[in-house]
């Protein structure tokens, strides 16, 4: 043999020597084991381009390929797949997968095991493509494929290595997205059942090389100590990035710099399982040290990118945790272990680099205990309050330039709890930064006045060298952000700062510090205003005051929308309250009302042009809601309405505005009561009252209230809800009436008032109390004693209070008549003096004449006498045009008879008996009979009886009122003859009239 067919002989035949003795080895143990060994032989050693090996071989080594497949997918029951990247010369992505995957479902009964081992210097990387398992996550009690990713020694049992997962069912959602192994070895471990089988799995795998895995100074798997010296910047991954990381993880990498180095990381990917609130199961800590004793920055779960984060000197600590017990297929009860796959946990990538040209804070010019450094930023400085602080603020390296490309927070936070919260104030000594305002591209100041941080959310923004004008905060933060990344260099800024006591209230405050808001019409026209701190509890011992200044031509219009001042304490000058007063024209303050509890005062309105203060006071120790009030200053928005009302001994009706629709919002009504007499008194009676709300802890009258002022200099009673029948009798000649309704009323029904002028008389001796001398000149009241004048008795209204109706119930003579025909209601009624006609019903009223009444009495009998005259002309002219028509039969007649009680006796009912002939044309005249009559009725002509009355129908009798039962018998033979009124032939019918 020449040399070139030795060398082929020694080398190609000694490797072929080697399959046998592996396929004989394999064989003898498992049948199955081989074929993936013999797969990449043949691939490595039989490639149709460079043939290694002559053909007889290749075909050879095919046919063992094929017969041992075979044998291992028939006759055996496990099968083995290494895959081992040191018998191959190039790295080239593989593919693996269940028996006969893509052709057939995998077969029954089986366990095989696949093995994927890398160089020394590599990881195994794998990700699934397709996959489908008989069986249900996550216990997967049939068909399973287990993954074991952290392997590092062939020699000891995989499966005392911790478990990746186990999988089953369908898709590749429930499988990690990619996997990574720790070291250079994955094994899986896939089990059948005897019983059904489906399509299986395939998946993709590759070698990769761990150098970015490896930094510093390793310790072991995940401890790293980097070192400036070595390495001044580089990246910093998880174990098995961007793989899904492994449970149990405890990972430590700490940055040693030079002394005056900083140290600036940065999270290019990171995404971590999100398990929580203060990340409980998987977390990255960040200590500002050189270890886990140092200060924490921050603690990190989920998911984040472009985190920047700086050390405050040169050491620096990252810990890296995961826990157990996401994943748990064992435990039945656990169906979140399946979910934890669906989360992408691939770690992450942080960036990190030593330097010692890192911005510094400028402590030297803002130190104090109150001032710190905000650990993990470049610049970001917290100065927090210690109760009215200052001091000065300054940009970084002041007064010399600006470092370019750096962002600076500054929070100023005031103190904020339950006695005490802050603004800040800030005002500006010098300013220079790069750009022209409006835009200021190279650089800028931002300020934001709530306290908040985020894309445009600034109030304000300079640039240049104009000094910007003084600031207040509107809460108790104010951060101020300073931007030079496209800068040129400038002196920066310096500012003095200073915490003031805020109250939570909106307004102007003329005196800081103090609780004292001013509201002016022309700056303000509505808004709110409320209690320290609300909707927080409001501090004890403390004092405020609103004060409200309207124009000349407006009124103030106060309704509260919250109230919760705690339990009440009568007077309320020994509870929390609220004080309302008004500025007179005198310059003092009047009271208009004090407010306490939980019950919420009705809207308030203010006189006209008028300053209106509210004062709330909170005792010590005392701590509650508090109250919010809305505020609006108007003028031909609110709804006017009253009087002022000047009795002359009578009374009156007062009814609410728009009677009988609903009352309105924005409604002010006022009536002003005066007595004719000043020793005289105003009473009203509700007697119909139906307004929105209820008078009770807890609610009130916040959207409409009536309030009664009894006396003038005295705050008024509020009411609403219903009443019925209650009364109030002013203490001197005045009495007032307020109605209020805010913008958010609803309306109601409304009310029905009764006014009435009264003398007060002694029970005992009736004699008056007020004025003049012996008993009262008027009508006295049975219960209640009032006196009241003559004419309010039997007027339909209780003149009298207190349930006392005595004045509608005797003294005065009534009639009421059922009106059938309009010429009764024109003829014969107006000749009666004293009467009233209704729709319905008319009624005539014939009280004893009074000094005031004289006159009426004279204006009323001319008229009558003048319409009686003008009656007998028109009857007369009458039947002598209608002389020729027949005679009415003389069987259809009425008689009326007339009984009147003593004034001492009430009488309910009196009937009057009405007789009527047959038609057989008897005739009788009718008759009123009279017993007893008192009083006496007025005398009448027979021409004051209408002649041709068409049905009137005649119905109850009584008195003043109805609950009276006193009926005398009717006497026929006393009753005088007063008329023959001829009728017209038609069914008698039984007909009623009531006189009294």
């Amino acid at each position: 043999m020449g040399s070139k067919k030795f060398q082929f002989t020694q080398v190609t035949y000694s490797k072929l020597m080697g399959l046998f003795i592996i396929l004989f080895v394999f064989h003898n143990n498992n049948r199955s084991e081989h074929s993936g060994v013999i797969q990449l032989s043949v691939t490595e050693y039989c490639k149709f381009k460079e043939r290694m090996l002559p053909r007889e071989t290749c075909w050879l080594l095919w046919m063992l390929y094929l017969t041992t497949t075979y044998l291992s997918q028939t006759g055996g029951q496990d099968c083995r797949y290494i895959f081992n990247n040191s018998l191959l010369t190039t790295v080239s992505p593989g593919i693996f997968g269940t028996p006969g995957f893509g052709s057939r479902k995998y077969p029954v009964g089986r366990r095989c095991h696949y093995i994927f081992i890398g160089k020394p210097d590599e990881r195994v990387e794998m990700k699934f493509t397709k996959f489908n398992v008989q069986g249900v996550a996550p216990l997967c009690q049939f068909d399973y494929l287990d993954i074991y990713a952290e392997v590092s020694d062939l020699t000891k049992p995989h499966i005392d290595t911790p478990l990746l997962g186990r999988f089953c069912g369908e898709g590749i959602d429930r499988l990690p997205n990619l996997i990574i192994s720790t070291s250079n070895i994955i094994i899986l471990d896939f089990y059948s059942d005897y019983d059904k089988a489906d399509d299986g799995f395939e998946g993709r795998y590759r070698f990769i090389n761990d150098s970015i895995y490896n930094f510093g100074q390793k310790k072991n798997l995940c401890d790293f100590v980097i070192n400036s010296t070595e390495q001044r910047l580089g990246y910093i991954v998880s174990p098995t990035y961007p793989g899904m990381y492994p449970d149990n993880l405890h990972c430590s990498y700490t940055l040693v710099g030079k002394i005056g180095q900083r140290i600036k990381i940065k999270f290019i990917d990171f995404s971590l399982f999100q398990g929580g609130d203060y990340c409980p199961i998987d977390y990255v800590l960040i200590h500002d040290g050189g270890s886990s004793k140092g200060e924490e920055i921050g603690r990190f779960c989920g998911n984040y990118k472009d985190v920047v984060i700086y050390s405050s000197e040169n050491y620096l600590s990252i810990v890296f945790r995961t826990q157990s017990g996401r994943i748990d297929t064992l435990n039945a009860d656990n169906l979140e272990g399946d979910a934890d796959f669906l989360y992408n946990r691939r770690g992450f990538n942080i960036s990190f680099e030593f330097s010692d040209k890192f911005v510094k804070p400028a402590f030297s010019r803002i130190g104090g205990d109150h001032i710190q450094h905000i650990k993990g930023t470049a610049c970001d400085v917290r100065i927090s309050s210690r109760k009215r602080s200052f001091g000065t603020l300054t940009s970084p390296g002041y007064p010399s330039d600006v470092p370019p490309n750096v962002t600076c927070n500054y929070y100023l936070d005031g103190m904020r709890n339950r006695k005490v919260l802050e603004k800040v104030q800030i005002s500006f000594k010098d300013f220079e930064v790069p750009g022209q305002m409006p835009y200021c591209y190279e650089g800028y100041l931002e300020v934001n006045l709530k306290g908040t941080l985020g894309v445009g959310a600034f109030d304000e923004r300079f640039c240049g060298s104009l000094l910007p004008p003084n600031l207040t905060s509107e809460d108790s933060r104010m951060i101020l952000t300073l931007d030079t990344h496209k800068s040129r260099s400038s002196r920066g800024f310096s500012s003095t700062y200073q915490f003031i006591t805020d109250f939570g209230i909106s307004g102007y405050s003329p005196e800081d510090g103090k609780c004292i808001f001013l509201y002016i019409s022309r700056q303000y026209k509505d808004g709110t205003f409320n209690s320290p701190y609300y909707p927080q509890e409001y501090p004890d011992n403390t004092k405020c005051e609103y004060i409200f200044r309207p124009a000349v031509s407006e009124r103030l219009l106060i309704s509260f929308h919250a109230f919760d001042l705690g339990r009440t304490r009568r007077p309320c000058s020994s509870s929390d309250n609220i004080v309302v007063d008004q500025h007179d024209l005198k310059g003092n303050y009047t009271r208009i009302n004090t407010y306490c509890g939980t019950q919420f005062p009705g809207p308030i309105v203010g006189a006209l042009g008028q300053e209106v203060r509210v004062v709330f006071n909170s005792r010590i120790g005392s701590r509650h809601a508090g109250f919010q009030a809305k505020f609006e200053f108007l003028n031909s928005r609110l709804r006017k309405c009253g009087e002022n009302i000047t009795s002359f001994g009578g009374g009156g009706l007062i009814k609410s505005p728009g009677s009988p629709e609903k009352y309105k919002s924005y409604s002010f009504c006022q009536w002003i009561i005066k007595a004719s007499n000043r020793k005289n008194n105003i009473l009203v009676i509700f007697e119909d009252f139906h307004v929105e709300g209820k008078e009770q802890e807890g609610a009130g009258c916040k959207n409409a209230v009536m309030r009664v002022f009894q006396d003038l200099h005295q705050p008024g009673k509020e009411l609403c809800g219903k009443q019925e029948n209650q009364f109030f009798l002013s203490i001197g000649e005045y009495l007032k009436l307020e109605f209020v309704t805010s913008s958010r009323a609803l309306g109601a029904k409304g009310f029905k008032i009764t006014w009435t002028e009264v003398h007060q008389t002694n029970p005992l001796t009736g004699s008056q109390t007020s004025s003049g001398k012996g008993g009262c000149r008027g009508f006295t009241c049975k219960i209640t004693k009032y006196c009241i004048d003559e004419s309010l008795k039997c007027n339909g209204l209780p003149n009298c209070g207190d349930s006392d109706k005595s004045d509608e119930e005797e003294g005065l003579i009534t009639m009421h008549i059922h009106l059938n025909t309009r010429w009764f209601r024109e003829s014969f009624l107006l000749s009666l003096p004293y009467y009233t006609i209704s729709d319905k019903y008319s009624v005539m009223t014939g009280p004893q004449p009074g000094k005031f009444e004289v006159l009426h009495i004279a204006v009323g009998a001319s008229i009558s006498s003048f319409f009686c005259v003008i009656l007998v002309v028109c009857g007369f002219y009458h039947r002598k045009k209608f002389r020729n028509n027949p005679k009415p039969p003389d069987n259809d007649q009425v008689e009326v008879r007339y009984v009147a009680a003593s004034s001492s006796n009430n009488t309910a009912d009196r009937l009057l008996a009405v007789d009527h002939a047959g038609e057989n044309g008897s005739h009788k005249s009718s008759h009123i009979s009279v017993h007893n009559a008192t009083p006496k009725l007025p005398n009448r002509t027979p021409n004051q009886v209408p002649k041709h009355i068409k049905n009137p129908s005649i119905e109850k009798i009584s008195q003043c009122s109805s609950q009276s039962s006193y009926s005398p018998s009717l006497t026929s033979n006393q009753s005088p003859k007063i008329a023959s009124i001829p009728r017209t032939s038609r069914t008698p019918r039984i007909q009623k009239v009531s006189i009294v």
